[in-house]
């Protein structure tokens, strides 16, 4: 690797390691020291997206505009605190966006989807790694009492988060699995842990995710077959699919209520999204502004009429609310039109994927088709995901941006423009752009 690669793999290993400090040296009584170890971290965070940025800024902004889709819905992100009920939280919050974004588009820019599919392979393994080490040595933050049983948590602040990123771990394995190219004794390895902490964090959410991948991963095959024998297995997939949501539609109660162990309104989420929808189209068009909702009073309607009444950090808004759900948030902040530009650019995405998939057959590129599922499922029961300092969002603008890269190699005379490097695929347009 060069020099920009060993900066990337070194940004990641200080950046684990920081977080395991951070865990691990917690005093909750020092009401300084957290502050000052956040603005620690977020000052080294900053320092490696400024020099990665003024490296490479002419590629990064090149990049930016090939998915201009994605490129508008993050400068509504921006201009939003023009319009914001809470202006100040909207400035703070931004600054995480945009370096995460940047980040994103640096990554997909330099690295190719076997290599962007590699690293997030070892980033899963080490978080699985430090995880277990977490749980068995230093269970009073690896481990939680949820309802009266310890499960695990890992390095995350709660099981849901550990069972989640399991989740996506597991489809990244299987991925690696499925590719005769990689290691499949690694990659069984991989996928065995992740389904271990799936069972030890007793996350119905991260089960589920493991499910959808293995429903989903059959159709690789398909995008595999010539001709009408495709077609024919895509049809019957699609058929399949159909079929398995109206079993789970005409069968809901029995098994959100037998299976998950819930109540039919997903344990009070249902009255929520009810009344945020209903806040929500106090101002439809535009929304209350990035992070403007929850962490002004014009959510008070909200919290005081659901369970958050009931802890007095979101009462407060010590720590902000969600509606648990990635869609009705995005609308609460952005309105109509941030939720239209949202849903173009995850079609124009999906397209792309499909796209390449059938042209290049390739399990990296019909891993975006599972991430996009995934992170659909993500944002049906999870908030604060669409937008958000969160690593399904930076994973969403790597692979969002590296589909738009090589869709538009596509369009060029010179076809060998799929197999060179990001970096030499941008450096030639550029040059074609000025002839």
């Amino acid at each position: 690797m060069d020099s920009q690669s060993h900066q990337i793999n070194s940004f990641f290993k200080k950046a684990r390691s920081c977080s395991i400090r951070r865990f691990t040296h917690y005093d909750s009584n020092d009401a300084l020291s957290a502050p000052h170890r956040e603005v620690s971290i977020s000052l080294i965070i900053y320092a490696f997206i400024f020099v990665l940025f003024v490296k490479s800024w002419r590629r990064i902004v090149y990049v930016a505009f090939s998915d201009w889709v994605l490129l508008s819905l993050c400068l509504l992100a921006v201009l939003s605190f023009t319009w914001s009920a809470h202006p100040s939280s909207t400035l703070s919050e931004l600054k995480f966006l945009i370096r995460g974004t940047i980040f994103g588009i640096y990554l997909a820019m330099r690295y190719s989807p076997r290599d962007l599919l590699r690293l997030l392979a070892w980033t899963a393994g080490i978080s699985m790694i430090l995880s277990i080490l977490m749980a068995l040595f230093v269970p009073e933050f690896g481990l939680h009492n949820y309802d009266g049983t310890l499960v695990w948590k890992g390095i995350f602040t709660h099981k849901q988060g550990l069972g989640a990123y399991m989740g996506l771990a597991a489809s990244i394995f299987i991925a690696h699995f499925t590719d005769p190219q990689s290691n499949r004794w690694l990659a069984g390895l991989g996928l065995s842990t992740a389904c271990l902490l799936i069972v030890m964090s007793d996350s119905k959410t991260g089960l589920s995710l493991l499910v959808l991948t293995l429903v989903l991963i059959p159709l690789y095959r398909a995008f595999k077959q010539q001709g009408g024998v495709r077609t024919f297995l895509l049809l019957t997939a699609l058929v399949l699919l159909i079929g398995i949501t109206l079993a789970v539609v005409l069968n809901f109660n029995t098994i959100v209520v037998d299976y998950l162990g819930k109540d039919p309104e997903l344990t009070g989420r249902v009255p929520l999204w009810v009344l945020a929808i209903g806040k929500g189209m106090e101002q439809p068009i535009l929304g209350f502004g990035y992070n403007g909702f929850w962490s002004s009073d014009t959510s008070d309607i909200v919290i005081f009429h659901s369970w958050a009444v009931r802890d007095p950090f979101f009462k407060d808004r010590s720590i902000l609310f969600h509606a648990h759900n990635g869609l009705i948030d995005q609308f609460l902040q952005f309105g109509f039109v941030g939720l239209g530009l949202f849903f173009l650019s995850l079609f124009t995405f999906l397209f792309r994927v499909i796209k390449l998939t059938l042209l290049n057959r390739s399990i990296q590129d019909f891993w975006g088709f599972l991430f996009i599922a995934i992170f659909l499922f993500n944002n049906a029961t999870e908030g604060k995901i669409i937008l958000y300092q969160d690593y399904l969002w930076i994973i969403y603008v790597t692979w969002a941006y590296s589909t738009a890269l090589r869709s538009q190699s596509l369009g060029s005379k010179n076809k060998s423009w799929l197999a060179q490097d990001p970096n030499q695929m941008i450096l030639q347009s550029s040059r074609q752009s000025h002839c």
